[in-house]
């Protein structure tokens, strides 16, 4: 037995052009990457253009809530995402997420290769992983740079682990820094990342374990509080590192808000989490030779957490997995055949079962909905914003009725005689133009902990469900126009049965509802 395995080739040790052909595996997830730049983007290119042209701001800008309390918690990302948007158009902005993603998968697979030392397992929990992720979470928001941060933080802890070398945490010091300023509301997640692998620093004795430390405890904390104070090197202070805190917890945002809801089996994203979460399981399950460490074990159960509870935590899940996933596997070794030998049927099953199992990850991922091409005569394109509505309409169709409304409100005398009521989806696209929107995606800004006036986010569902009476609403603020849809149900009720206010346009995406212009009566 042992004379045929040495006649066959080890997987790992075949010629380097076959290396790099299976390495092209990890960058084929580029195929399924969303093309589209969202609400959000749009945002980041326009308070980027705010920033670059006068500076940080501390009051809103962009809204028609004047004093509003505000902070650029993106900053450098906006900026980022503005100067190529600037020199490149929208197609520096798609091509930023493709560079960042490869970025991504390379770092990941470094971190893969550094815990298993396999290369064969290396490229194929990274492919996999990765496929996941370009189609899930890749799109034209800050949360890339995040991703990018939080694989380089497993790699200077694992490397740590590894060589027990203090000076590779030094590396965490920038990582908390570029965290703050690209992305400040995960920042301290890159605290919470760290605590398993405090744990496991920590020895203890329970009856017939003897635990020894996986690494010193001390450098972990010193390198903790270098990254705490480097937070502070930001244009915000504490009030950026403390921004997750008043941003999130709120029943208004985790009831409403697409990514902050609980996955579901009711929809497909959540389908596709719950098949992941069991891939995962049924690897622990099905090959019980692989070894784990009490990191692992607490970083798998802690993302997973943290994935249960909203949308949004499923990208850290994935990370995380592919890393303890790497660590267990570690010791498979695939032999090649020798040219003279053949492939027993008992090989082919496993090698159809190790096929099937990848095509079944991919046919699932493939499943999530595709969004729409970028329209090519237009100079920028905005895509559906999932918000209370959930709704599903695609990108262009989405853009296409923002710009004719926006072609509407021009002829109407534009941003200095319009005042107007707004889906969150629309708002960013409107103070892209340069009107004042009444609401957009940055939820959390609506909230009175967060912009010290009050709590708009509130209001605005108030009145789509009738809490508040529309034309109550409505006179507060003065409105001409209204872009509503089917998620504002008692405005939209109120509004075609009122006299004093006339229906000018309407798609399957938005409604506009103008006041009339009474003539005075001589």
């Amino acid at each position: 037995m042992q004379n045929t395995v040495k006649n066959k080739q080890n997987i790992n040790s075949v010629p380097k052009f076959i290396k790099g052909i299976m390495l092209l595996f990890l960058f084929f997830p580029l195929i399924t990457i969303n093309n589209t730049m969202n609400t959000d983007c749009v945002f980041l290119i326009n308070m980027g253009r705010y920033i670059t042209e006068n500076g940080f701001f501390t009051k809103d800008p962009f809204t028609l809530h004047t004093g509003m309390d505000s902070l650029a918690q993106q900053w450098l990302s906006d900026v980022i995402y503005y100067n190529v948007y600037r020199l490149l158009g929208i197609a520096g902005c798609v091509a930023l997420v493709y560079i960042v993603f490869c970025v991504f998968q390379i770092l990941l697979f470094k971190l893969s290769t550094l815990v298993s030392n396999n290369f064969f397992i290396s490229c194929v929990i990274c492919s996999v992983t990765g496929l996941y992720m370009c189609r899930a979470f890749f799109v034209s928001r800050p949360q890339i740079f995040t991703y990018l941060l939080i694989v380089f933080e497993f790699y200077v802890l694992e490397k740590y682990v590894k060589t027990k070398k203090a000076r590779h945490l030094a590396w965490l010091l920038p990582i908390s820094l570029l965290q703050i300023n690209l992305h400040s509301s995960m920042w301290l997640m890159l605290f919470v990342l760290m605590l398993p692998v405090i744990a496991d620093s920590i020895p203890f004795k329970f009856k017939t374990i003897n635990k020894e430390p996986a690494c010193k405890l001390l450098p972990l904390l010193a390198a903790a509080l270098g990254m705490f104070g480097c937070g502070f090197i930001n244009p915000y202070g504490i009030k950026a590192m403390t921004y997750l805190f008043t941003s999130y917890g709120y029943d208004v945002i985790s009831e409403n808000i697409y990514e902050m809801l609980s996955p579901s089996l009711h929809d497909l994203d959540g389908k596709a989490f719950f098949f992941m979460i069991a891939t995962v399981i049924c690897c622990f399950i099905f090959y019980r030779k692989g070894k784990t460490t009490l990191r692992h074990a607490l970083l798998t159960a802690g993302t997973l957490y943290l994935g249960l509870s909203s949308m949004r935590s499923i990208s850290i899940f994935l990370i995380a997995s592919a890393l303890t996933l790497s660590f267990y596997f570690k010791e498979i070794t695939v032999y090649l055949p020798s040219p003279e030998e053949k492939i027993s049927k008992k090989s082919l099953a496993k090698l159809g079962g190790v096929l099937g199992v990848l095509l079944l990850c991919a046919f699932v991922i493939m499943l999530l909905p595709s969004p729409s091409a970028n329209s090519t005569d237009q100079k920028i394109s905005v895509s559906e914003n999932e918000d209370v509505g959930k709704a599903t309409q695609t990108a262009s169709s989405a853009y296409k009725s923002l710009n004719n409304i926006i072609r509407i409100l021009e002829e109407d005398g534009g941003p200095e005689n319009v005042t107007i009521f707004n889906r969150i989806d629309a708002g960013s696209y409107l103070e892209f133009n340069g009107y004042k929107a009444y609401i957009d995606p940055r939820v959390e800004l609506f909230l009175k902990d967060n912009n010290g006036q009050y709590n708009y986010i509130n209001e605005y569902f108030n009145a789509s469900y009738g809490k508040i009476y529309y034309r109550d609403f409505i006179e507060k603020y003065g409105f001409t126009h209204l872009i509503v849809s089917d998620s504002e149900p008692a405005i939209v009720s109120g509004l075609e049965q009122d006299s004093d206010f006339e229906k000018i346009y309407e798609d399957e995406n938005y409604k506009l509802f103008r006041r009339v212009q009474k003539e005075d009566v001589k």
